[in-house]
């Protein structure tokens, strides 16, 4: 006998029963409700994951529009030429909305997570009224 077979009879039949799973291990209302705490479960997470990226993006936006609001406070007109035309590309970078985007043409933002949030319930209250 090689190294890698095992006996045919390496463990008892005492253990084998007590390894062996009935088919309706788990009763019906608790397979149902190990299922609906796994949906609840999947949602949440996907809710939060959701949350912390638009989070991210409206902190960026934030940000971006803190620069441009500092950069109209500088008296830029004591600098000298040199700095005063360096200070102006400054200010138009600074004019640009930065953020995340979804496809280039989406904002990803609190405002984008609410309405996510707004179209799940929408789409949860349908299903609902379908299914009664």
């Amino acid at each position: 006998m090689s190294m890698y077979e095992i006996e045919p009879n390496f463990l008892p039949s005492e253990c084998l029963d007590v390894v062996r799973v009935e088919p309706n291990f788990l009763p019906s209302e608790c397979l149902d409700a190990c299922l609906t705490l796994s949906y609840k479960l999947a949602i949440v997470c996907v809710t939060f994951q959701v949350f912390i990226v638009c989070l991210v993006g409206q902190v960026l936006e934030q940000k971006s529009e803190d620069i441009y609001n500092e950069f109209c406070q500088i008296n830029w007109h004591d600098f000298p030429i040199n700095e005063q035309k360096f200070f102006a590309f400054c200010l138009q970078m600074a004019q640009r909305n930065y953020g995340i985007r979804a496809g280039g043409m989406y904002n990803i933002n609190m405002m984008m997570f609410l309405q996510i949030v707004k179209l799940g319930v929408t789409y949860c209250a349908i299903i609902q009224t379908v299914m009664k």
